[in-house]
């Protein structure tokens, strides 16, 4: 469609700018570092991922959707639920977004790529754009995967209210090893289970003696 060969135009040019700034490119991200980013990158530390890794993948995971831009804004702020001709539309943006960012020498940027393009799969392979299956998507993937469900289900859109962070909680739960890996849903549980007990205690009443 003529708005996907504007996305990837656009992309090429991108990646030309990017491959002059890449050195810049840390400084600039960590600006766009999200609540949801946090959370998948202490969700990486909770895998056993590095430090430095889990930091590239807080400063990486914001470009997830950049494909949306070649997304026709019809499709995208639709004020209903898709239909199959949306969702056509939509499952592009893995794509589109691996075009964007294209190939370089930064571990950042390369780790940007490929989330972008797989972080729709599904581990019962059910997903889009490649229908992977289990171990063979990305484990990068995987995790923004988990924290970008929870944060699309906890946020209010066009289409539908915020969800409670238990039913959101409840769905990881339940597609545990269909959508999700099992191991990193129970790690993210863990995880936000210890965020939610620090929010409890700081907004308990001081019961101090005074």
């Amino acid at each position: 469609s003529r708005a996907t060969s504007h996305a990837i135009a656009d992309g090429r040019h991108l990646k030309a700018q990017l491959n002059v700034m890449s050195a810049r490119m840390v400084g600039l991200l960590a600006d766009t570092a999200t609540e949801q980013a946090l959370r998948l990158a202490e969700l990486a530390l909770a895998a056993g991922w590095p430090e430095q890794r889990a930091d590239e993948l807080l400063h990486a995971a914001p470009m997830h959707d950049i494909g949306k831009i070649g997304i026709p804004d019809r499709v995208l702020l639709k004020p209903a639920p898709f239909d199959d001709g949306d969702w056509k539309i939509m499952r592009r943006h893995p794509w589109i977004g691996a075009q964007i960012i294209g190939e370089h020498d930064s571990s950042l940027l390369r780790l940007a790529r490929e989330v972008a393009f797989a972080h729709h799969e599904r581990w019962d392979g059910s997903g889009y754009p490649r229908a992977l299956v289990g171990a063979d998507i990305p484990e990068s993937a995987r995790i923004v995967a988990i924290a970008d469900v929870y944060d699309a289900l906890t946020n209010e859109r066009p289409y539908k209210p915020a969800w409670t962070n238990e039913a959101a909680l409840d769905y990881l739960r339940a597609n545990a090893h269909k959508r999700f890996e099992r191991r990193l849903v129970d790690l993210f549980l863990q995880c936000t289970e210890d965020v939610f007990a620090i929010q409890r205690r700081w907004s308990e009443p001081d019961r101090s003696p005074g």
